[in-house]
């Protein structure tokens, strides 16, 4: 048995399996144990114990094989969701394929410049076991490279994607997955649109939190693999809502959708919808998020100069907003604008819409809102990045924490000034009633 006897918690001794005829049939009860440890601590060991081993070719291979099957195993068993035995073998599958870690793709021009300064270099990548065993000459007459691993790799995803998730809060599980496919496993695939399809299906869900999620993922194929889908814009639309101000992933979302609105063969009526629902949103968001909907506004009127009609309307604009109600009355439409309409009924409409809603932010009582707000008065020249962490990931609590020492000054600066009254709070007072008065004042 290649089993470690020397120390029980390790996997494999690796001294004396190198020097050995290479097996699948040794790496199958390891990974089985592997996939099996319900003990978490011991299974990130094990992990950490076989992950600088997978950058060997002939390892990584009799790996995937194991895996391949096991996937297969926890397919037929999809009828036992609830177990428990189903949620660990699950979740330590996920563990031991992000353990894979293969180089970088590269592109036509690092390409071209290795072959310049490594003229001898191979993609072939280095095997564990000697050169004089019989397995080595295998496989190198097979000719493992780095791409056919991947495609290897990108088949074992796809096996896992197909396995369902187990009983509990499944768009939260689903959500994290999209966010792992995205930072670690897209780039790795040599052909990401195998999982095109779970990832659209997650993008096309009615769970907005699970749209947002999937949106890099569709960028991804949208900008790598030249994805075709048309109703893109629409979901995207859809998308910009309140309710999805209130996910975790809504940075992740709106830095997305600045870079795919800097595309310049988007006609300017949709641009101008765009801008008028997100300025529209601002009126109804959070302080925290007023802020980063505020810059993206003024990153669309940057880059879209003939956009900018939306806050200065000239006297030729006249004729085309009269010509556009008369369009629209005459269809039975409106120019007034509601966060219901879709995405077409907006483009009709835009050549009447206007951003009112920025010079009413501009008095807002938040400092910050209002200084971003009061940057349209300015010539609109340099595009920013709003979407930064400090913006994105701001809560009630923080904002709190900012103002606290504000309010504090300006209180004692009233009762220095004789604006307190005298009059001491009376203890006996209950605290649920005050509380009902600062709601009817707020």
């Amino acid at each position: 048995s290649l089993l470690s006897t020397k120390n029980p918690s390790n996997l494999l001794n690796w001294q004396q399996i190198q020097q050995s005829v290479p097996r699948r049939a040794d790496f199958e009860d390891p990974i089985v144990r592997l996939i099996s440890c319900q003990d978490e601590e011991e299974q990130t060991a094990l992990v950490s114990e076989l992950q600088p081993y997978l950058a060997y070719s002939d390892v990584s291979l009799m790996c995937m094989q194991v895996l391949d099957a096991e996937l297969r195993k926890l397919a037929t068993s999809s009828n036992k969701l609830e177990s428990i035995n189903y949620r660990i073998r699950h979740a330590n599958i996920e563990r031991l394929l992000l353990a894979f870690n293969f180089p970088k793709r590269l592109t036509r021009q690092d390409r071209l410049l290795l072959q310049k300064t490594q003229p001898e270099s191979d993609s072939r990548c280095h095997s564990f076991w000697s050169k004089q065993s019989e397995f080595y000459s295998q496989l190198q007459k097979k000719l493992m490279s780095i791409s056919q691993l991947r495609k290897q790799y990108g088949k074992l995803w796809r096996r896992y994607l197909d396995c369902p998730l187990p009983v509990g809060n499944k768009s939260k599980q689903l959500c994290s997955l999209l966010v792992l496919l995205n930072d670690r496993v897209l780039g790795l695939l040599t052909n990401a649109m195998q999982l095109a399809d779970f990832i659209m299906s997650a993008f096309e869900s009615n769970n907005v939190e699970v749209g947002m999620a999937a949106t890099p993922c569709v960028f991804h194929l949208v900008f790598n693999y030249s994805l075709d889908y048309g109703p893109l814009f629409d979901r995207l639309y859809q998308l910009v809502s309140l309710s999805g101000l209130m996910s975790p992933y809504r940075g992740r979302f709106y830095r997305q959708l600045d870079l795919i609105l800097t595309a310049t063969n988007i006609s300017t009526a949709r641009i101008a919808a765009f801008a008028k629902r997100l300025a529209a949103l601002c009126l109804l968001a959070p302080c925290y998020c007023q802020p980063m909907l505020i810059g993206l506004v003024l990153n669309l009127l940057r880059r879209h100069k003939k956009c900018q009609y939306l806050v200065h309307r000239q006297a030729e604009d006249d004729e085309d907003v009269k010509e556009a109600n008369e369009k629209l009355n005459g269809s039975g439409g409106s120019n007034e604008f509601s966060m219901s309409i879709s995405l077409t009924e907006a483009e009709a409409a835009s050549p009447g819409y206007s951003l009112w809603e920025l010079r009413v932010l501009q008095r807002h009582w938040e400092l910050s809102v209002g200084q971003m707000a009061k940057k349209i008065n300015r010539a609109l020249s340099v595009v920013e990045d709003f979407c930064d962490k400090q913006v994105v990931e701001r809560d009630w609590d923080q904002v709190c924490e900012d103002l606290l020492p504000d309010c504090l000054k300006q209180a004692e600066a009233l009762k220095e000034s004789g604006y307190a009254s005298d009059e001491e709070v009376d203890p006996a007072v209950d605290g649920d009633e005050l509380l009902k008065q600062l709601d009817g004042w707020c």
